[in-house]
């Protein structure tokens, strides 16, 4: 398979999550950019929200950020709008645990 340049002007991507329709969410990590943003399947950039950290999507497209400068997990819309937070107490990491039949993964940011 030949490989293809799929955008430029992205600031230190990271984590990207690839989206049914070609697209995917890349969090930019460079000082000047720390932003999630969305690149379409043509490479066209939109900044989905100011902020930076890990990424992943549920089953009903609001995209998850565990942002450790905040030390928080934060639920986004696909327009960047805030639906749920859940943060630490005061200098405390916040922790959460996830278990499946298997495997149980404590994850602190």
């Amino acid at each position: 398979m030949a490989s293809r340049l799929f955008a430029t002007g992205i600031g230190a991507p990271e984590g990207p999550v690839c989206l049914p329709d070609g697209s995917m969410y890349v969090t930019e990590m460079s000082a000047s950019t720390l932003c999630v943003t969305r690149l379409d399947p043509r490479g066209n950039r939109r900044v989905i929200r100011t902020t930076g950290g890990r990424l992943t999507t549920d089953g009903h497209g609001r995209i998850w950020i565990a942002e450790a400068g905040l030390r928080a997990l934060i639920c986004i819309d696909e327009s960047g709008n805030e639906v749920r937070r859940m943060q630490g107490e005061d200098a405390d990491r916040f922790c959460f645990r996830t278990t499946s039949a298997s495997v149980r993964t404590d994850c602190c940011i």
